[in-house]
C-alpha cells in the first residue's frame, strides 16, 4: 500500500472516529458550552473567538503593558521591572473575558489540543512584534519537573513547538531549566513576585544561547517577574537579546494590584 493510499484509509478512520464521538459526545464549545458543529482543533466558537481582545493602545514598548498615555521608545513605564533584563515583552491578548477562561481550561484541565488555536494566532502576530533573524531560537519558559507530572506538559513549550513549526524557528528546548519549586504568582505583590523567583531557572547548556536572539514564549505575563528573571539567565549564558512573546498580558487593573 503507497503513502497515498495509507494517507486517505487514515483520513477515513479520522473521520469515522469523530462522526462517532459527535453523536456519543457532542463537541461544545470550551468557552460558552455552545454544542459545535465537530469535533476539531479548534474547541472555541466564532462568537467567543471574535471577543479575544488584542492589548489596547498605549503601550509600553518594553514590559508590554497598557498604558494611560504614551512613554518615549525606550523608556521604561512605571509597570516596568527594575532591572529589566528582556529587551521587549508583548502580548497575543488582553488577559480578561473569554481568554482568561480558555487559558484556565488549557492549564488546569489538560485541554491540550487548545495550543493548534492559541499556538497559531502568535505565530500569524509574531512578526508584527518582533524581527526574525537567521541567529533567533524560540525557548519556553520551563515548568519544575514536578509541576509538569502533576499537569502533564508544558503549555508554555507546546505553544513553542506550534509558532516554531510554523515559522521555521529552532525551538530549544531543554537548556532553560527551572531549579526549584516556587509558590504560585498568583496573589503576589510585584516585590513578592520577584523574590519569589529569585533562583528558580537556570541554564545547563549555555552554548545554546551564545550570541543568539531569543524569542521566550509564555502563557500569562502579570508583572513580568518570570521572563525577566528568564531573561537574566539567559543574558548572562551569552544572549545577544532576549524578547518575550506571551499568549495573555494581564489588564491594567490586575498589573496595578500585583
Amino acid at each position: 500500500m503507497n503513502t497515498e493510499n495509507n494517507q486517505n484509509l487514515f483520513n477515513k478512520i479520522t473521520d469515522s472516529i469523530n462522526t462517532l464521538l459527535n453523536l456519543i459526545y457532542p463537541p461544545v464549545c470550551r468557552v460558552c458550552e455552545t454544542q459545535l458543529d465537530s469535533y476539531d482543533k479548534i474547541c472555541i466558537c466564532d462568537a467567543c473567538w471574535k471577543t479575544f481582545e488584542q492589548p489596547l493602545e498605549p503601550i509600553c514598548p518594553k514590559c508590554g503593558s497598557e498604558l494611560e498615555r504614551p512613554v518615549q521608545e525606550n523608556k521604561p513605564c512605571p509597570n516596568c521591572p527594575t532591572p529589566i533584563y528582556y529587551n521587549a515583552a508583548k502580548a497575543a491578548f488582553r488577559h480578561n473575558g473569554a481568554v482568561r477562561k480558555i487559558i484556565h481550561e488549557y492549564k488546569y484541565n489538560s485541554i491540550k489540543e487548545m495550543s493548534f488555536p492559541l499556538g497559531n494566532f502568535m505565530a500569524k502576530h509574531l512578526h508584527k512584534h518582533f524581527d526574525v533573524y537567521p541567529s533567533t531560537i524560540i525557548a519556553p519558559v520551563p515548568l519544575h519537573w514536578t509541576r509538569k507530572l502533576q499537569r502533564g506538559f508544558n503549555q508554555s513549550y507546546l505553544l513553542s513547538a506550534i509558532i516554531g513549526n510554523l515559522l521555521n524557528i529552532p525551538v530549544e528546548k531543554y537548556s532553560l531549566v527551572r531549579r526549584k519549586i516556587t509558590k504560585t504568582q498568583q496573589g503576589l505583590s510585584r516585590r513578592e513576585r520577584q523574590h519569589n523567583l529569585l533562583g528558580a531557572f537556570g541554564v545547563i547548556n549555555p552554548a545554546a544561547f551564545l550570541n543568539k536572539n531569543i524569542i521566550l514564549i509564555d502563557d500569562v505575563m502579570t508583572t513580568t517577574s518570570t521572563v525577566n528573571e528568564c531573561a537574566k539567565m539567559l543574558k548572562e549564558s551569552g544572549a545577544a537579546q532576549v524578547f518575550a512573546y506571551c499568549l495573555a498580558r494581564a489588564v491594567q487593573s490586575d498589573i496595578t494590584n500585583a
